[in-house]
């Protein structure tokens, strides 16, 4: 089974360094869309402290595979208050 690995890049860049073993580029593309998922619904935060939140997917020999971004847009004429 291939092995894939899922980096996050937001506010901080993670490298997954361990991977996980999928049976395909298909089933890696899902994995990374429900890992940003859940990310997004235990920390919403996340996205305060950044305008987008990407999940890059690449495989075993280290080629790109996916990406799954949310992205944040604010109207600009618009001020928000500060946290």
């Amino acid at each position: 089974m291939p092995k894939y690995y899922f980096s996050t890049n937001g506010a901080d860049r993670l490298e997954d360094t361990d991977g996980v073993d999928l049976p395909d580029d298909d089933a890696a593309r899902l994995e990374a869309v429900k890992f940003l998922g859940g990310l997004i619904r235990d920390w919403p935060f996340v996205l305060s402290e950044t305008r987008d939140m990407r999940v890059e997917v690449r495989d075993d020999g280290g080629e790109f595979v996916s990406l799954v971004t949310v992205f944040v847009t604010n109207d600009p004429s618009r001020r928000w208050p500060a946290n």
